[in-house]
């Protein structure tokens, strides 16, 4: 996966090698966003969405534990996007909640 799947040349005339690594990164922060955006409608599903993306970064530091080959900087990078859309989405909903019920601190 560290191959170059293409490549790019700058306008520095440096060329910039996209491994499949480099992808999978792009596209986890991509989807991050809209994870993030999601967690700003308050809905009856929300919670079960909050708690999916719980388990998807439970599996994926077991698997950066664990499985062999999976211990890498990708691997890292990708688990700290689940984490930060875990974190996000529960603190996000929480301020949310206040909001909606008129809570003030």
């Amino acid at each position: 996966m560290a191959d170059p799947v293409f490549s790019l040349t700058l306008p520095s005339t440096d060329i910039w090698n996209i491994s499949a690594h480099d992808l999978l990164v792009i596209g986890g922060v991509l989807l991050i966003y809209l994870e993030i955006f999601k967690a700003t409608r308050t809905s009856v599903g929300s919670i079960v969405e909050h708690v999916l993306s719980l388990f998807v970064f439970l599996a994926f530091l077991i698997e950066f534990i664990v499985v062999k080959n999976a211990g890498n900087s990708t691997c890292m990078i990708l688990m700290l996007i689940c984490l930060l859309d875990v974190i996000g989405g529960f603190t996000i909903s929480i301020s949310t909640a206040r909001r909606d019920f008129g809570f003030k601190e």
